[in-house]
């Protein structure tokens, strides 16, 4: 008769030599396994001495999430997750393998760690979205004004062609545009409609203008914040949106 510890719920087993190396089930907790071979039970237990505990092991999954977790705070947040599953999987095996697993440390470690990163990324976003949407916007802008300067130099060149006479509406000035892309400001979705107008002016030649600096001519307002004129003289200016600008 030879007694050993049943790997599961760790409670000493009565065994014949007979059933060595063979499946059995633990009349305690009821699961199966496989007795150890009579040279593999120490020499303690076929004396019928109870023979210490096995040293409990260190669980890899527990080292794994607190490793996911480390690596999620440091800068990525998206090992946040599998360091959270990792976590609760290896916390609910230690707690279930009776002292054969340590490590629910690590894996409280890689769960917090992993839960802050999991939280860091809408607060990360919340952030960028409007610096993102900033930068898109002005670059919109800068987009825009470009046009703008090309359609000033095609009104030039149509009152260079009709007798100094401004053009009234884009379609005058089309035959002067390399694209007619450069009639759409890139803030607006609507392709069938004019983005850009040119001012209603006291005058209707460019050579009667006596302040071509301070004139503007054409403008788009089709900006969240600002809206961009051009000027008889060639140049372009970004106003904030409440100032209106004279013709």
């Amino acid at each position: 008769m030879n007694r050993f510890k049943c790997p599961h719920c760790l409670q000493e087993v009565q065994i014949e030599d007979n059933m060595a190396g063979q499946a059995m089930t633990c009349p305690h907790c009821s699961k199966q396994f496989v007795t150890p071979a009579l040279n593999d039970i120490p020499m303690a237990q076929v004396n019928g001495m109870s023979a210490p505990p096995p040293s409990p092991k260190s669980l890899g999954m527990a080292t794994a999430s607190m490793i996911l977790g480390i690596i999620s705070f440091i800068g990525v947040p998206f090992c946040g997750l599998a360091a959270l599953i990792t976590g609760i999987i290896s916390t609910s095996k230690i707690s279930n393998s009776h002292g054969l697993f340590v490590g629910k440390g690590q894996a409280i470690t890689g769960i917090i760690f992993g839960c802050w990163s999991i939280l860091r990324i809408p607060i990360m976003l919340g952030i960028l979205l409007p610096v993102w949407s900033a930068a898109r916007e002005k670059a919109r802008v800068f987009s825009c004004t470009s046009n703008l300067k090309q359609i000033n130099l095609a009104a030039v060149m149509y009152a260079s062609d009709n007798d100094d006479y401004l053009p009234v509406s884009m379609k005058s000035i089309q035959q002067y545009l390399g694209d007619d892309t450069v009639l759409k400001c890139p803030n607006d979705g609507n392709i069938e409609s004019e983005n850009y107008v040119f001012l209603p002016l006291e005058t209707k030649k460019l050579n009667e203008i006596t302040t071509p600096s301070e004139t503007p001519i054409v403008i788009c307002t089709h900006h969240i914040k600002v809206i961009i004129v051009a000027f008889a003289d060639g140049h372009v200016e970004t106003w904030p949106k409440w100032k209106t600008p004279k013709p």
